[in-house]
């Protein structure tokens, strides 16, 4: 109709501005990556103190005639409904949080944080999205984590389990 447009992608169009906020976004995404990392480190070692305490009763267990399959399971059910748990407990403060701070509001303190909010105050919303995304990470986390101290758990010999105190 003789408009003189042309199309282009919303990274294009908003310029400087998409390019700083793709920036800002990767950094946090960095941020998050690393403290996946440390909190699985964290469940791994503490895993690994529980089943070096435990290594009588999962002798034990294994003596009278459990499998490795279900000291396996159980370790991993254990992680489970711990880190399912506490992941919960976590998101429910996180929430709690975030209620508080959308009732107060943040005000941004400079025109940097102005645009980073999207305007003169930001009030966070917790999404569903975000909520199951959440428990399904930690989860996944603690599953994760548990593989190294399952191969420990699995590793003990039954007979021998039983003699050390």
């Amino acid at each position: 109709e003789g408009i003189a447009a042309v199309t282009q992608g919303w990274e294009e169009g908003a310029g400087v501005m998409a390019s700083m906020t793709s920036g800002i976004q990767l950094v946090f995404n960095i941020i998050v990556m690393i403290v996946a990392v440390v909190a699985m480190i964290i469940i791994m070692n503490t895993l690994v103190i529980s089943i070096t305490e435990r290594i009588a009763e999962i002798g034990t267990i294994r003596a009278i005639g459990a499998q490795k399959s279900f000291v396996r399971r159980m370790i991993t059910c254990e992680t489970i409904i711990l880190s399912g748990l506490f992941g919960l407990i976590g998101i429910l403060l996180g929430g709690l949080i975030l209620l508080i701070l959308n009732i107060i509001g943040i005000e941004a303190p400079n025109i940097f944080f102005r645009i980073i909010f999207g305007g003169e105050v930001l009030r966070p919303v917790l999404s569903l999205k975000s909520v199951v995304m959440s428990l399904v990470v930690v989860t996944g986390i603690g599953v994760v984590a548990s593989w190294y101290p399952v191969s420990i758990a699995l590793k003990i010999r039954p007979v021998r389990a039983m003699q050390s105190d």
